[in-house]
């Protein structure tokens, strides 16, 4: 009978042809469909989390476990300074000798690469920066010889690192194996970091800084204010980014995770200082 013809029949889409091509073209494309999603689904792609593979580049650094081992004056102020950052209990101290070295101290801050001439600058950080490890005098040793043993005139008595500064913005505790390679040498480790960084910055992007409810900054903002801060001076650069970061009055948990996230920030900066800008320019 012609009502039971098949789909494809003459009277099954219509009585004209015209009405046939339409009608059986609009079933087609509801059948079709129907015949897909009647398949066995293939179990979706898990794509790893870049900034999970890069933290476990990083050693467990706590401050319980400063000072290192000695070596050099240059590598054990590198060394204790990456502990102070990552223990999430003492990188407030970190982020705020940073802030000293780099700016003009204000809020906001303005660049200042004369900071770190300054022998009272000095001095004020080497106070921040002891304060972390209080009557530990073998950190306050090392610190002093660092920043050139200011007293409290900020007079120094010693020469001090020429490269403080920079020592105490990219300080980290990733597998030195990628540090000392050439950046086109450094292979996943290094993508994995810079990977991560993207990520966070992303995040900063859509979400805007950890300070945001003071600052009412939006993350388009605080992504531009951080790429002028690049131009005017580098180091000025990481501390806004890695500032906008820290929650500082976030629960333990919370600093915990912006401390190994600051890392990356540093550890990417020190790695490929462009690719990282370039992260930025992305989002402009």
């Amino acid at each position: 009978m012609a009502g039971n013809r098949s789909l494809g029949g003459e009277q099954g889409c219509g009585k004209s042809r015209h009405a046939q091509r339409v009608v059986c073209i609009g079933l087609l494309w509801v059948v079709a469909p129907l015949t897909v999603h009647g398949q066995e689904a293939a179990p979706p792609v898990q794509t790893p989390d870049p900034c999970t593979e890069a933290r476990g580049l990083f050693a467990v650094a706590a401050a319980s476990a400063c000072p290192p081992a000695p070596k050099s004056r240059q590598v054990d102020a590198e060394a204790l300074l990456a502990c102070e950052w990552r223990d999430a209990v003492t990188t407030q101290h970190s982020l705020n000798a940073l802030k000293r070295l780099t700016s003009d101290g204000k809020d906001p801050a303005g660049p200042n690469p004369k900071a770190e001439q300054d022998g009272k600058i000095a001095r004020a950080v080497l106070d921040e920066l002891s304060a972390g490890f209080p009557g530990n005098f073998a950190v306050l040793g090392l610190y002093k010889a660092a920043l050139g043993s200011p007293d409290e005139s900020g007079k120094r008595t010693l020469d001090p690192l020429p490269n403080f500064a920079s020592l105490l913005a990219t300080a980290n505790t990733l597998i030195p194996q990628e540090k000392n390679k050439p950046v086109n040498e450094r292979g996943e480790n290094a993508s994995k970091v810079l990977g991560c960084t993207d990520q966070l910055i992303g995040q900063l992007y859509m979400n805007g800084p950890a300070a945001k409810a003071k600052t009412k900054e939006s993350g388009p903002e605080a992504i531009v204010r951080i790429q002028n801060a690049f131009k005017q001076y580098s180091l000025f650069g990481i501390y806004s980014l890695v500032d906008a970061e820290w929650h500082s009055d976030g629960k333990e948990e919370q600093k915990a995770a912006d401390a190994i996230n600051m890392e990356i920030l540093r550890a990417a900066f020190k790695l490929d200082p462009d690719e990282l800008l370039k992260q930025l320019a992305d989002r402009m």
